[in-house]
């Protein structure tokens, strides 16, 4: 993990920024990474490396698109459960006159 991160931090390469964004997606909870898969696939795609950069630019595209669906989702979610609440002191304020 270490060499990843001077390779990328040091040397600017691609491939290690792109395997840091990898890591951090799919085992950032396991590795205790202390960078975002977005951080580091935004990165890389800055790098200009013709055989990485692209790949890092769809995954990064990919990422956000998600991301952006989570909050949307959860935007959603929150909202439905907000109107439940109120709805439901609603009826509960209803029977407290009664």
């Amino acid at each position: 993990m270490e060499l990843f991160k001077t390779a990328a931090i040091v040397y600017f390469h691609a491939p290690s920024m792109r395997y840091l964004g990898l890591l951090a997606l799919h085992f950032g909870e396991i590795i205790n990474d202390d960078g975002s898969a977005m951080y580091w696939f935004d990165k890389c795609s800055q790098a200009e490396d013709p055989r990485f950069s692209p790949k890092c630019k769809s995954e990064l595209a990919n990422l956000r698109s998600m991301n952006d669906e989570a909050n949307k989702y959860r935007r959603q979610v929150l909202e439905t459960l907000n109107q439940q609440i109120h709805h439901n002191g609603d009826l509960l304020q209803g029977s407290q006159r009664e």
